[in-house]
C-alpha cells in the first residue's frame, strides 16, 4: 500500500467508486504497479477483488479491476479478471466499523472460477483500499483452497495503523 487512506486519497476513492472516475483508478493502478515493480514483486496472475453482480451492475465497473489492469500490464503479469468470483453478496465493508464484524461479513464470500487452474501459481490479489485486511484475507483463502502456491495482496491505500490485530 503506497498511500494512507486519508487526506486527498480518502476524498478521491469515493469519486472513483461512486462518481465513475475510472481514469483515476487507472492512474492509481499505474502508480501501484510502478511501486510493486520497484520492490521487485513477481507473480503469475493479477486478480482484482471481485464485486457482487448487483454492485457491479450499480457501478458499471469494478474499481479494483481498473486498478489491477494497468498494474498487471506494467509488470508483464497476466491479468485474470474473472479468476476470483464473489459467491455471495456482502454488506458494504465501509459501513461496518467493528473489525470482527468486517471479517465475518466477507467470510466465505469468494471462490476461484472453475475456468481457472491456479495450482502452483503465485497470485497477486489487488483491491483499492485495505482497512482491516479482511477482504484480501478471504480472497487469499479462496486462492489457497484452489491450490495457489503463494498469494500476495496489495491495495492502493489503507489505514493499517496497527498490525497483527486481525481476527484471522
Amino acid at each position: 500500500m503506497p498511500f494512507s487512506y486519508q487526506g486527498i486519497v480518502e476524498r478521491i476513492v469515493p469519486k472513483i467508486k461512486f462518481g465513475k472516475k475510472i481514469e483515476l483508478a487507472r492512474l492509481f493502478g499505474c502508480i501501484l504497479g510502478s511501486c510493486l515493480r520497484n520492490e521487485g514483486v513477481r507473480a503469475d496472475l493479477v486478480v482484482p477483488v471481485p464485486l457482487s453482480d448487483s454492485r457491479l451492475k450499480e457501478r458499471g465497473f469494478n474499481q479494483a479491476g481498473e486498478i489491477a489492469y494497468p498494474l498487471a500490464r506494467l509488470n508483464n503479469i497476466t491479468y485474470a479478471d474473472n479468476c476470483l468470483i464473489r459467491i455471495r453478496d456482502t454488506g458494504r465493508q465501509s459501513e461496518i466499523k467493528d473489525v470482527w464484524q468486517r471479517a465475518s461479513n466477507v467470510t466465505g464470500a469468494f471462490k476461484v472460477n472453475d475456468e481457472w487452474d491456479v495450482t502452483g501459481l503465485t497470485v497477486l490479489v489487488t483491491d483499492d483500499v485495505a482497512t482491516t485486511g479482511s477482504t484480501l484475507h478471504e480472497a487469499a483463502v479462496a486462492l489457497y483452497k484452489a491450490g495457489s502456491a503463494k498469494v500476495l495482496c496489495t491495495a492502493f491505500a489503507g489505514n493499517r495503523y496497527s498490525k497483527n490485530t486481525e481476527p484471522f
